[in-house]
Protein backbone atom coordinates (compact mmCIF):
# COMPACT_ATOMS: atom_id res chain seq x y z
CA UNK A 1 0.00 0.00 0.00
CA UNK A 2 1.24 3.29 -0.86
CA UNK A 3 2.08 5.84 1.86
CA UNK A 4 -0.66 8.15 0.35
CA UNK A 5 -3.45 5.16 0.09
CA UNK A 6 -2.32 4.80 4.24
CA UNK A 7 -2.80 8.29 4.98
CA UNK A 8 -6.08 8.84 3.47
CA UNK A 9 -7.24 5.17 5.53
CA UNK A 10 -5.96 6.19 8.67
CA UNK A 11 -8.15 9.33 8.07
CA UNK A 12 -11.27 7.33 7.40
CA UNK A 13 -10.57 5.37 10.71
CA UNK A 14 -10.55 8.51 12.55
CA UNK A 15 -13.40 10.16 11.05
CA UNK A 16 -15.60 6.34 11.75
CA UNK A 17 -13.99 6.80 15.74
CA UNK A 18 -14.91 10.14 15.83
CA UNK A 19 -18.62 9.55 14.63
CA UNK A 20 -18.79 6.40 16.69
CA UNK A 21 -17.65 8.32 20.26
CA UNK A 22 -19.88 11.60 19.12
CA UNK A 23 -22.74 8.79 18.63
CA UNK A 24 -22.26 7.04 22.29
CA UNK A 25 -21.95 10.95 23.84
CA UNK A 26 -24.99 11.60 22.68
CA UNK A 27 -27.08 8.52 23.85
CA UNK A 28 -25.22 8.77 27.23
CA UNK A 29 -26.09 12.75 27.38
CA UNK A 30 -29.79 11.57 26.21
CA UNK A 31 -30.21 9.08 29.12
CA UNK A 32 -27.97 10.37 31.98
CA UNK A 33 -29.21 14.08 31.59
CA UNK A 34 -31.87 14.88 29.45
CA UNK A 35 -34.18 11.99 29.87
CA UNK A 36 -33.78 13.24 33.90
CA UNK A 37 -34.37 16.28 33.41
CA UNK A 38 -37.54 15.92 31.66
CA UNK A 39 -38.76 13.90 33.67
CA UNK A 40 -37.85 16.15 37.30
CA UNK A 41 -39.87 19.14 35.35
CA UNK A 42 -42.85 16.85 34.25
CA UNK A 43 -42.47 15.96 38.46
CA UNK A 44 -42.50 19.62 39.64
CA UNK A 45 -45.27 20.88 37.02
CA UNK A 46 -47.80 17.86 37.20
CA UNK A 47 -50.22 18.64 39.89
CA UNK A 48 -50.88 15.08 40.74
CA UNK A 49 -47.52 12.76 39.86
CA UNK A 50 -47.09 9.42 40.17
CA UNK A 51 -44.25 8.28 42.45
CA UNK A 52 -44.49 4.87 42.91
CA UNK A 53 -46.52 1.85 42.40
CA UNK A 54 -47.28 -1.78 43.63
CA UNK A 55 -48.82 -5.37 42.31
CA UNK A 56 -50.72 -6.83 45.67
CA UNK A 57 -50.80 -10.53 46.08
CA UNK A 58 -54.32 -11.86 46.97
CA UNK A 59 -57.93 -10.43 47.39
CA UNK A 60 -57.86 -9.17 50.71
CA UNK A 61 -55.44 -6.33 51.29
CA UNK A 62 -55.81 -2.45 52.56
CA UNK A 63 -53.43 0.09 53.21
CA UNK A 64 -53.36 3.26 55.46
CA UNK A 65 -50.70 5.84 56.30
CA UNK A 66 -48.75 6.01 59.76
CA UNK A 67 -50.07 9.17 61.62
CA UNK A 68 -46.99 11.27 60.06
CA UNK A 69 -48.01 10.45 56.75
CA UNK A 70 -44.22 8.98 56.20
CA UNK A 71 -44.74 5.66 55.94
CA UNK A 72 -47.37 3.57 54.03
CA UNK A 73 -48.49 0.32 55.92
CA UNK A 74 -49.67 -2.71 53.13
CA UNK A 75 -51.35 -5.76 54.36
CA UNK A 76 -52.76 -8.50 52.40
CA UNK A 77 -54.06 -11.74 53.23
CA UNK A 78 -52.75 -14.66 50.99
CA UNK A 79 -52.31 -18.69 51.42
CA UNK A 80 -53.38 -18.51 55.11
CA UNK A 81 -50.83 -15.37 56.29
CA UNK A 82 -51.58 -12.12 57.08
CA UNK A 83 -48.29 -10.26 55.62
CA UNK A 84 -47.96 -6.42 56.67
CA UNK A 85 -45.15 -4.19 54.90
CA UNK A 86 -43.95 -0.97 56.34
CA UNK A 87 -42.79 1.27 53.30
CA UNK A 88 -41.51 5.16 52.94
CA UNK A 89 -44.37 7.05 51.57
CA UNK A 90 -42.39 9.07 49.32
CA UNK A 91 -40.41 6.06 47.25
CA UNK A 92 -41.80 3.05 48.70
CA UNK A 93 -38.62 1.60 49.84
CA UNK A 94 -39.14 -1.55 52.24
CA UNK A 95 -38.30 -0.58 56.08
CA UNK A 96 -40.42 -4.07 57.44
CA UNK A 97 -42.17 -7.01 56.83
CA UNK A 98 -44.10 -9.04 59.05
CA UNK A 99 -45.80 -12.45 58.32
CA UNK A 100 -48.54 -13.85 60.41
CA UNK A 101 -50.33 -17.59 59.87
CA UNK A 102 -54.24 -17.15 60.10
CA UNK A 103 -54.80 -20.33 59.08
CA UNK A 104 -58.91 -19.69 60.12
CA UNK A 105 -59.14 -16.01 58.04
CA UNK A 106 -63.45 -15.48 57.45
CA UNK A 107 -63.56 -12.81 55.27
CA UNK A 108 -63.18 -9.82 57.48
CA UNK A 109 -59.86 -7.64 59.08
CA UNK A 110 -58.96 -3.93 59.96
CA UNK A 111 -55.78 -2.83 60.36
CA UNK A 112 -55.47 0.28 63.19
CA UNK A 113 -54.61 3.53 61.36
CA UNK A 114 -50.83 3.79 63.29
CA UNK A 115 -50.48 0.37 61.95
CA UNK A 116 -49.92 -0.80 65.54
CA UNK A 117 -53.21 -3.35 65.58
CA UNK A 118 -54.97 -5.95 63.56
CA UNK A 119 -58.61 -7.41 63.89
CA UNK A 120 -59.40 -10.27 61.98
CA UNK A 121 -62.51 -12.50 61.83
CA UNK A 122 -61.43 -16.25 62.66
CA UNK A 123 -63.49 -19.01 61.38
CA UNK A 124 -67.16 -19.41 61.41
CA UNK A 125 -67.73 -18.76 64.96
CA UNK A 126 -67.39 -14.96 64.27
CA UNK A 127 -64.17 -14.59 66.62
CA UNK A 128 -62.57 -11.33 66.35
CA UNK A 129 -58.61 -11.96 67.00
CA UNK A 130 -56.67 -8.95 67.79
CA UNK A 131 -52.82 -8.99 66.47
CA UNK A 132 -49.95 -6.97 67.62
CA UNK A 133 -48.78 -6.64 63.99
CA UNK A 134 -44.77 -5.41 65.04
CA UNK A 135 -43.96 -8.57 66.74
CA UNK A 136 -47.22 -10.61 65.51
CA UNK A 137 -48.38 -11.77 68.49
CA UNK A 138 -52.12 -12.11 69.33
CA UNK A 139 -52.78 -10.50 71.93
CA UNK A 140 -56.64 -10.56 72.77
CA UNK A 141 -59.99 -12.56 71.34
CA UNK A 142 -63.54 -11.80 71.75
CA UNK A 143 -66.46 -14.01 70.59
CA UNK A 144 -69.61 -12.95 68.71
CA UNK A 145 -71.28 -14.04 65.37
CA UNK A 146 -71.34 -12.31 61.94
CA UNK A 147 -69.92 -9.49 62.84
CA UNK A 148 -70.81 -6.93 59.69
CA UNK A 149 -67.89 -3.99 60.95
CA UNK A 150 -64.86 -3.62 63.92
CA UNK A 151 -62.33 -0.97 63.64
CA UNK A 152 -59.51 -0.64 66.22
CA UNK A 153 -58.11 3.22 67.37
CA UNK A 154 -54.84 4.34 67.06
CA UNK A 155 -52.04 2.69 69.96
CA UNK A 156 -54.69 -0.09 70.53
CA UNK A 157 -56.86 1.72 73.01
CA UNK A 158 -60.26 0.94 72.40
CA UNK A 159 -62.20 -1.96 69.84
CA UNK A 160 -65.34 -1.01 68.74
CA UNK A 161 -67.64 -3.63 66.72
CA UNK A 162 -71.12 -3.96 65.16
CA UNK A 163 -72.76 -7.54 64.57
CA UNK A 164 -75.50 -8.66 61.56
CA UNK A 165 -78.17 -8.19 64.34
CA UNK A 166 -77.28 -4.24 64.76
CA UNK A 167 -76.04 -4.77 68.31
CA UNK A 168 -72.84 -2.53 68.69
CA UNK A 169 -69.86 -3.61 71.18
CA UNK A 170 -67.03 -1.61 72.66
CA UNK A 171 -64.26 -3.01 74.55
CA UNK A 172 -61.17 -1.51 76.05
CA UNK A 173 -58.31 -3.41 74.57
CA UNK A 174 -55.74 -3.39 77.57
CA UNK A 175 -57.87 -5.48 79.62
CA UNK A 176 -60.35 -7.10 77.56
CA UNK A 177 -63.31 -5.16 78.98
CA UNK A 178 -66.43 -4.14 77.80
CA UNK A 179 -67.47 -0.92 78.13
CA UNK A 180 -70.50 -0.37 75.85
CA UNK A 181 -73.20 -2.70 74.25
CA UNK A 182 -76.29 -0.92 73.09
CA UNK A 183 -78.81 -2.88 70.54
CA UNK A 184 -79.60 -0.65 67.22
CA UNK A 185 -82.94 -2.05 66.86
CA UNK A 186 -83.13 -2.55 63.65
CA UNK A 187 -80.54 -4.39 61.20
CA UNK A 188 -78.33 -1.62 59.65
CA UNK A 189 -77.52 -2.29 56.03
CA UNK A 190 -74.28 -0.34 56.11
CA UNK A 191 -71.87 0.51 58.94
CA UNK A 192 -68.59 3.15 58.28
CA UNK A 193 -66.27 4.06 61.53
CA UNK A 194 -63.65 6.90 61.51
CA UNK A 195 -60.32 5.59 61.81
CA UNK A 196 -60.51 6.11 65.33
CA UNK A 197 -64.06 4.59 66.00
CA UNK A 198 -65.13 7.65 67.56
CA UNK A 199 -68.24 8.11 64.87
CA UNK A 200 -70.30 5.59 62.71
CA UNK A 201 -72.44 6.31 59.82
CA UNK A 202 -75.19 3.80 59.92
CA UNK A 203 -77.80 3.07 56.83
CA UNK A 204 -80.66 2.09 57.92
CA UNK A 205 -84.15 1.32 56.25
CA UNK A 206 -85.31 4.63 57.35
CA UNK A 207 -82.36 6.43 56.53
CA UNK A 208 -78.85 7.75 56.75
CA UNK A 209 -77.67 7.99 60.62
CA UNK A 210 -74.05 9.62 61.92
CA UNK A 211 -73.61 8.55 65.40
CA UNK A 212 -71.31 9.85 68.58
CA UNK A 213 -69.95 6.73 69.98
CA UNK A 214 -68.79 8.33 73.09
CA UNK A 215 -71.54 9.76 74.05
CA UNK A 216 -73.50 7.22 71.88
CA UNK A 217 -76.07 9.61 70.55
CA UNK A 218 -77.35 10.35 66.90
CA UNK A 219 -75.92 13.83 65.71
CA UNK A 220 -77.25 14.02 62.22
CA UNK A 221 -80.38 12.18 59.81
CA UNK A 222 -80.80 12.25 56.46
CA UNK A 223 -83.62 10.80 54.11
CA UNK A 224 -83.92 7.02 53.05
CA UNK A 225 -82.27 7.97 49.44
CA UNK A 226 -79.09 9.18 50.63
CA UNK A 227 -75.83 6.86 50.74
CA UNK A 228 -72.75 7.56 52.55
CA UNK A 229 -69.65 7.76 50.50
CA UNK A 230 -66.84 9.16 52.92
CA UNK A 231 -66.23 10.39 56.21
CA UNK A 232 -63.80 12.57 56.91
CA UNK A 233 -61.01 11.32 59.18
CA UNK A 234 -61.90 13.55 62.18
CA UNK A 235 -65.57 12.96 61.47
CA UNK A 236 -66.64 16.40 60.92
CA UNK A 237 -67.55 16.00 57.62
CA UNK A 238 -69.55 13.23 55.37
CA UNK A 239 -69.98 13.14 52.07
CA UNK A 240 -73.51 11.46 51.04
CA UNK A 241 -75.11 10.86 47.08
CA UNK A 242 -78.51 10.95 46.68
CA UNK A 243 -79.21 9.97 42.71
CA UNK A 244 -77.06 12.64 40.71
CA UNK A 245 -76.44 14.92 43.75
CA UNK A 246 -73.13 14.46 45.79
CA UNK A 247 -73.48 16.74 49.02
CA UNK A 248 -70.65 17.31 51.86
CA UNK A 249 -72.17 17.85 55.09
CA UNK A 250 -70.75 19.54 57.99
CA UNK A 251 -71.60 16.67 60.89
CA UNK A 252 -71.99 18.60 64.21
CA UNK A 253 -74.56 21.19 62.89
CA UNK A 254 -76.00 19.35 59.45
CA UNK A 255 -75.24 22.72 57.36
CA UNK A 256 -74.48 21.53 54.14
CA UNK A 257 -70.97 22.71 52.70
CA UNK A 258 -71.29 22.11 48.98
CA UNK A 259 -72.78 20.15 46.15
CA UNK A 260 -71.53 18.12 43.70
CA UNK A 261 -73.14 17.18 40.33
CA UNK A 262 -71.95 13.39 39.97
CA UNK A 263 -71.13 11.83 37.19
CA UNK A 264 -72.14 7.99 36.10
CA UNK A 265 -68.79 6.42 36.18
CA UNK A 266 -67.47 7.90 40.05
CA UNK A 267 -66.65 5.42 42.21
CA UNK A 268 -64.76 5.97 45.25
CA UNK A 269 -64.02 9.32 47.14
CA UNK A 270 -62.04 10.66 50.06
CA UNK A 271 -61.59 13.83 51.47
CA UNK A 272 -58.30 15.64 52.37
CA UNK A 273 -57.40 15.85 56.18
CA UNK A 274 -58.07 19.75 56.00
CA UNK A 275 -61.39 19.17 54.43
CA UNK A 276 -60.08 21.36 51.39
CA UNK A 277 -59.85 19.27 49.09
CA UNK A 278 -61.98 16.11 47.45
CA UNK A 279 -60.57 13.77 45.41
CA UNK A 280 -62.75 11.39 43.42
CA UNK A 281 -61.72 7.93 41.37
CA UNK A 282 -63.75 6.69 38.68
CA UNK A 283 -64.35 3.17 37.04
CA UNK A 284 -62.11 4.12 33.71
CA UNK A 285 -58.60 4.58 35.76
CA UNK A 286 -58.75 8.42 36.29
CA UNK A 287 -58.32 10.10 39.61
CA UNK A 288 -59.64 13.82 40.18
CA UNK A 289 -59.15 16.44 42.86
CA UNK A 290 -61.70 18.57 43.21
CA UNK A 291 -61.47 22.00 45.43
CA UNK A 292 -64.27 22.08 47.45
CA UNK A 293 -65.22 25.77 48.85
CA UNK A 294 -65.10 26.65 44.94
CA UNK A 295 -65.44 23.50 42.99
CA UNK A 296 -62.45 24.01 41.51
CA UNK A 297 -61.26 21.14 39.42
CA UNK A 298 -57.13 21.49 40.26
CA UNK A 299 -56.19 17.72 39.51
CA UNK A 300 -56.64 14.99 37.35
CA UNK A 301 -54.73 12.17 36.24
CA UNK A 302 -55.27 8.93 34.47
CA UNK A 303 -53.30 5.75 35.53
CA UNK A 304 -54.22 3.81 32.43
CA UNK A 305 -51.55 5.10 30.26
CA UNK A 306 -48.82 4.28 33.55
CA UNK A 307 -49.83 0.27 33.81
CA UNK A 308 -51.11 0.24 30.74
CA UNK A 309 -54.12 -2.92 28.85
CA UNK A 310 -52.59 -5.72 31.14
CA UNK A 311 -54.03 -8.80 29.76
CA UNK A 312 -56.23 -7.15 27.39
CA UNK A 313 -58.30 -5.96 29.75
CA UNK A 314 -59.44 -2.14 29.40
CA UNK A 315 -61.14 -0.85 32.25
CA UNK A 316 -59.84 -0.27 35.46
CA UNK A 317 -61.42 0.61 38.75
CA UNK A 318 -60.44 2.93 41.29
CA UNK A 319 -61.61 1.00 44.53
CA UNK A 320 -60.54 3.07 47.35
CA UNK A 321 -58.61 6.38 47.83
CA UNK A 322 -56.98 7.26 51.17
CA UNK A 323 -55.23 10.24 51.80
CA UNK A 324 -51.93 10.60 54.02
CA UNK A 325 -52.53 12.55 57.51
CA UNK A 326 -50.16 15.75 56.09
CA UNK A 327 -52.02 15.31 52.88
CA UNK A 328 -48.76 15.32 50.57
CA UNK A 329 -49.68 11.68 49.37
CA UNK A 330 -52.93 9.91 48.16
CA UNK A 331 -53.19 6.50 47.88
CA UNK A 332 -55.31 4.71 44.92
CA UNK A 333 -56.71 1.14 44.88
CA UNK A 334 -57.44 -0.10 41.88
CA UNK A 335 -58.30 -3.65 40.04
CA UNK A 336 -57.85 -4.51 36.53
CA UNK A 337 -59.45 -7.72 36.05
CA UNK A 338 -57.97 -10.15 38.93
CA UNK A 339 -55.02 -7.98 39.18
CA UNK A 340 -54.61 -5.40 42.06
CA UNK A 341 -52.73 -2.67 42.51
CA UNK A 342 -51.60 0.06 45.01
CA UNK A 343 -50.13 4.03 43.53
CA UNK A 344 -49.12 6.45 45.01
CA UNK A 345 -49.56 9.73 43.82
CA UNK A 346 -48.03 13.20 45.39
CA UNK A 347 -50.16 15.66 46.55
CA UNK A 348 -48.09 18.62 44.59
CA UNK A 349 -51.37 20.36 43.67
CA UNK A 350 -51.55 21.91 47.48
CA UNK A 351 -47.88 23.94 46.26
CA UNK A 352 -50.27 25.46 43.52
Amino acid sequence: MKASERVIAGLCLTRDTRNLWLLTGLTVFLFVVALPLVWWWKQQTDPLPIVWTKLVEGFWWEASFSPDGQNLIISTIHKGQLCVEFRRSRDGRLIRRVTIAVPKFNGYYHVSPDGTFAVLCLDRRGVLQVVRLWDGRFVRAFEGTRWRDAVISPKGRWLTAVNAQGILYRWRLPDGKLVLQYDLSRIPHLVEFTDDGQVMALRRREGLEVWDVAKFQPVLRLPESTYVKALSPDGNFLLTQSGTRVTLWQVPDGRRIADFKAEYDWYSFALSPDNVYLAIGRENGWVEVWRIRDKQLVARKTIVSLIGRIGGYTSIRIRRLVFSPDGQHLAAYLYIGSLSYLVVLKSSFRKQ
